[in-house]
């Protein structure tokens, strides 16, 4: 990545930020390779981070089995 913006103070954040691009497709399998969810499709994503309706169980919600 190669940072194009100057180090400053954003509102709202207790640090300062700067601004970097990158050559996505010079580095497209290595963000595979460490966030695969980059990959995946949109019913997986619609599984894994969409807000559930009321009275609906999220798709991968495990439910305790232990007796108190």
């Amino acid at each position: 990545s190669e940072q194009i913006g100057e180090l400053r103070d954003y509102p709202g954040l207790n640090y300062k930020v700067v601004l970097y691009r990158a050559n996505v497709a010079a580095i497209r399998e290595r963000s595979f390779s460490r966030f695969p969810f980059f990959r995946s499709t949109s019913l997986e994503q619609r599984m894994l981070f969409e807000t559930p309706g009321a009275g609906e169980l999220a798709p991968l919600t495990i439910l305790p089995t232990a007796k108190y």
